[in-house]
């Protein structure tokens, strides 16, 4: 899965993390969630009742109805935030509206209760923000760096939001003002509300109560172990926990407060936990999805899955429940409609596609829909009249750093050892560069993997049997690219195979490599190697292979031991004597590295923050792990180094992780283009 990265627009909010503890002691269903205000002097209002059931609804949801990538769990990378108004006394939809079209998955959608904002995750990659929306207008916020599953609260007045990225994972809250006509949102000071600790622990998915007295979410206590269901108040008292270690998640809290149902991991069911007087009651199973046949009258692809299973709810009112039902073929989700179904009283057991009839309305078929948020149409300002398509200005994406981790493994060499000839040697290294990666993964870090061809073709001979056992029993590469979201460039020293032969070994293990030139000579002209991917290259020991290329990185000297670029930014390259002249008329463009280390990265930010770089200015930077081939036993504590070193950086709000693909997206689409340079220079 390809990372993708979106900048965010509006005004970057500064916001203060304050830790509340959280009472751990309590069995499940044994401890009454208090109405505390979160301002501890205050007396806590009761539960505002919701409105009487209303015929007709604004849905926000995420679809792929303009993209041919997927949206479901196995792949969000085409998912798009839309509304639609739902008629249920007609069972029709209208007023489709397109509001996201970034090249960023953006799902988990949340309406205000007055319908004029929306919250929800933009992920880049494996890098999560949770952003608010003005729906008119298309105005942008973020909630900050490393965060995700953003819930608006039902008065309108505070959102909740679970960190992403390192563990343990934690879910906060802030008050929020919010002007409709004016666009604009304010935040309040955030307070952290629960208090995970375990290493790999995740508070995750939080849904208001009536009142914003109290959240509903879930915990999930790493990957060997299942989640469960959990409720606690907004000052981090009362912990609860609703159901077993079961696979429960993501919840959501009925619109009278009186119930919570959540997804599972583990079965095809939709599990419903109710009040029971001072307390709560046991989970029942409130929805299954029984067999995929019985769904192919609704969408005939249903009929080629070996499962389906409910997945991600949201009450649509206190009856029913809006569900993305998953098709699993051969183990993987291959995509999802929206549906509602009655849970209790007179809907009970009513089964609506409202993908289905979103479709029709939009005249496509064969999409997929996860995730949806619904409000009465009652409490809605009417939908705009126009769908906001918002693209990033110059404005938006200048002054911000994209910063992106880069590795090379080598020809053999005096100091790296022959991968394909020396099968121990290549294996502890393949289990240190899956450490590496599921490390960065737990970071959020954007990492393009360069590989040369000594390394590809030991893959194709040792990556089979017991070998893929840690990597989903695929091999290395094809691990990285689809599961863990690692981009993969070519990388050559053209002595024996060129790019486009390198570019091909990556296709014969099952990955279509980035047209992303990973490494090159430009300095002394008379050496370079760059020229030539202004053609098509055609392959030299595969010549019946072409690699088109068209993003430069990397310019280098002989052994580096000359010049290097340390320059950030990107332009097109006129030639050889020319190459920091900007041409506009070529397409192959030049992704500059700062240096490639942590001190030129660290030095651009602090010239940025101190005005010394123009504010206006498109930036890169990259950071050189350690080389593959030189891997040993402290490596892994190396580049966990380099993360935290970086620490400082993320928290002036101008450094976002992306792979280089994505940065040369943003550019082009974000800041039209222009070429963009700054000399960085190491404090």
């Amino acid at each position: 899965m390809k990372r993708l990265f979106v900048v965010l627009t509006a005004t970057v909010l500064a916001v203060a993390f304050a830790a509340c503890s959280a009472s751990n002691d309590a069995g499940a269903g044994s401890v009454v969630v208090p109405a505390v205000s979160r301002d501890a002097s205050a007396t806590a209002a009761p539960p505002s009742a919701p409105p009487d059931e209303a015929e007709r609804y604004l849905v926000a949801f995420a679809a792929n109805l303009d993209s041919g990538a997927g949206c479901h769990y196995g792949d969000s990378s085409g998912c798009d935030i839309y509304t639609v108004v739902y008629d249920d006394a007609a069972g029709t939809v209208s007023d489709l509206q397109r509001l996201t079209s970034s090249s960023a998955a953006e799902w988990f959608p949340s309406l205000s209760p007055d319908g004029c904002f929306v919250a929800y995750n933009l992920d880049a990659g494996r890098r999560s923000t949770a952003t608010a929306m003005h729906i008119a207008s298309g105005e942008t916020v973020s909630l900050g760096a490393d965060t995700r599953f953003p819930d608006w609260s039902p008065e309108g007045d505070a959102l909740a939001w679970a960190s992403s990225g390192a563990t343990p994972q934690n879910i906060s809250i802030a008050d929020v003002m919010a002007a409709c006509d004016s666009a604009s949102i304010a935040l309040g000071d955030t307070v952290q509300v629960t208090s995970q600790a375990e290493p790999e622990s995740r508070a995750g998915d939080p849904d208001f109560f009536p009142g914003g007295e109290a959240l509903a979410f879930h915990i999930d206590g790493g990957k060997l172990v299942p989640s469960q269901a959990a409720v606690i108040a907004t000052d981090g008292t009362g912990l609860t926990e609703l159901t077993p270690v079961d696979g429960s998640g993501h919840l959501s809290v009925r619109p009278d407060g009186e119930a919570v149902i959540a997804g599972s991991s583990q079965l095809p069911v939709l599990t419903l936990i109710e009040r029971d007087g001072d307390g709560w009651g046991g989970p029942t199973h409130a929805f299954t999805a029984g067999r995929p046949a019985s769904y192919a009258a609704f969408d005939g692809r249903y009929g080629a899955c070996n499962g389906v299973s409910p997945s991600y709810p949201s009450w649509l009112d206190n009856d029913r429940v809006m569900f993305g039902l998953q098709c699993n073929e051969s183990g993987r989700v291959t995509f999802a409609h929206l549906f509602i179904a009655g849970i209790e009283g007179a809907a009970s057991g009513q089964l609506v596609d409202l993908g289905a009839l979103v479709e029709e309305l939009a005249g496509v078929d064969g999409k997929s829909f996860i995730t949806a948020s619904a409000i009465p149409l009652e409490a809605a300002p009417a939908a705009p009249a126009t769908a906001p398509a918002p693209t990033p200005s110059p404005e938006d994406v200048s002054g911000t750093v994209y910063l992106t981790l880069v590795s090379h493994n080598e020809e053999p060499n005096t100091r790296q050892p022959n991968f394909l000839a020396n099968p121990e040697f290549y294996l502890a290294n393949r289990d240190i560069l899956v450490e590496i990666v599921n490390l960065l993964d737990e970071y959020g870090a954007a990492y393009n993997f360069q590989s040369d061809w000594n390394f590809l073709q030991a893959i194709s001979r040792y990556d089979t049997g017991a070998v893929t056992a840690n990597t989903e029993d695929m091999n290395v590469l094809r691990w990285m690219s689809e599961v863990m979201g690692v981009e993969i460039d070519p990388h050559s020293h053209e002595t024996i195979y060129n790019y486009a032969d390198v570019a091909y070994l990556h296709e014969q293990l099952g990955v279509e490599p980035t047209d992303v030139v990973g490494g090159f000579l430009y300095y002394p002209y008379e050496q370079q190697e760059w020229e030539q991917f202004f053609s098509v290259l055609q392959g030299r020991e595969y010549p019946d292979y072409t690699w088109d290329a068209n993003i430069l990185w990397g310019a280098a000297t002989p052994g580096h031991r000359g010049e290097d670029e340390h320059v950030s930014g990107i332009w097109r390259p006129t030639d050889a004597t020319n190459f920091f002249v900007d041409n506009p008329e070529s397409d192959l463009v030049y992704v500059g590295t700062c240096g490639s280390d942590l001190a030129g990265f660290e030095g651009l930010v602090a010239d940025l923050e101190s005005g010394a770089a123009p504010a206006n200015g498109f930036y890169t930077a990259s950071i050189m792990i350690p080389p593959q081939g030189q891997w040993d036993e402290d490596t892994v504590a190396e580049v966990q180094a380099i993360l935290d070193a970086l620490d400082d950086e993320f928290a002036t709000g101008r450094v976002q992780w992306a792979n280089l693909t994505d940065v040369v997206d943003l550019w082009e689409t974000g800041y039209g283009s222009e070429a963009s340079q700054y000399t960085c220079v190491a404090d």
